[in-house]
Parts: C-alpha cells; sequence; structure tokens
C-alpha cells in the first residue's frame, strides 16, 4: 500500500528485484581484451587463462 499511497496505480505493477550494479563483475575493459585474446589465438576461454 505504500507504493499505491506514493506512485498511485503504477505502484501496484510488479518491480524488477533484480540488483541495478553488480560489484564482481569483470570489468568491460577486461572483457574486450579477452575477445582480443580469443580472435588473435583462436583458442578458447580455458586456454587464454
Amino acid at each position: 500500500m505504500h507504493n499505491y499511497k506514493i506512485y498511485g496505480e503504477e505502484g501496484l505493477e510488479p518491480k524488477s528485484t533484480r540488483p541495478k550494479t553488480n560489484p564482481k563483475e569483470t570489468p568491460i575493459r577486461i572483457k574486450e581484451r579477452i575477445i582480443e585474446l580469443r580472435k588473435e589465438k583462436k583458442q578458447c576461454a580455458l586456454k587464454v587463462q
């Protein structure tokens, strides 16, 4: 009822429970570098490690 009081009928709609951020996520630069290495060396992810 709290959301209904604040947002009206929109407050009754289901909302995502997914977190907005993930502090343990691999940074974009590292992901891009891994993709580059895989393309250059034509190796699977396990061999790139």
